[in-house]
């Protein structure tokens, strides 16, 4: 037997959620920030978790929020518990070296490996049990639609260790984006 109208239309309708969004709301997500703007949806703190319900959740975005929340391993937490299953996050925060990134509202700072822990192989499992797979790392430099930066990135991307370790005095990063799949 066929599927009604109505359950056709509600498969299509994923929940896409932009944590953080300020006035910048990715198109076709919803927008949740503490402070009511233009594009917000849902005002509200996220210090206090994502208002979804458990694994009810297609995908999330979020961009410069993580760093400016009390406690980030408690938002990946909440970011774990309302995807569904196999489901991704798209995260981007200010690299450590980045002096801008030093802002009195910012929290916590971020590296290349800052999410290491949440893999299964590399967990520590006394911080938390959530478990997601790392899809992608990207460290992103200021000017980065240059050809000369593309190249630059490349390179830093093949050896973020390297570059975190010696180059980060000389070549500061802009922001690092990470792709998480809840498994």
């Amino acid at each position: 037997m066929g599927k009604n109208s109505k359950e056709i239309k509600m498969n299509k309708n994923k929940i896409k959620l932009d944590l953080g969004c300020g006035e910048n709301k990715r198109k076709g997500f919803i927008g949740i920030d503490n402070v009511k703007l233009e594009g917000v949806d849902i005002v509200h703190d996220l210090n206090k978790g994502i208002p979804y319900k458990n694994d009810s959740v297609d995908e999330i975005f979020t961009r410069s929020t993580l760093e400016h929340l009390d406690n980030p391993l408690f938002i990946l937490e909440e970011i774990h518990r309302v995807l569904k299953k196999c489901c991704k996050a798209t995260i981007l925060v200010p690299h450590f070296s980045d002096p801008i990134g030093y802002h009195f509202l910012h929290k916590s700072y971020w590296s290349y490996n800052s999410l290491n822990f949440l893999e299964k192989d590399k967990m520590r499992h006394y911080y938390t049990k959530i478990n997601f797979k790392i899809l992608k790392r990207y460290i992103y430099l200021p000017l980065r639609d240059s050809l000369f930066v593309k190249v630059l990135q490349f390179f830093i991307n093949s050896s973020p260790n390297f570059f975190e370790w010696v180059l980060c005095p000389i070549i500061k990063a802009e922001e690092i984006e990470f792709v998480i799949q809840k498994i």
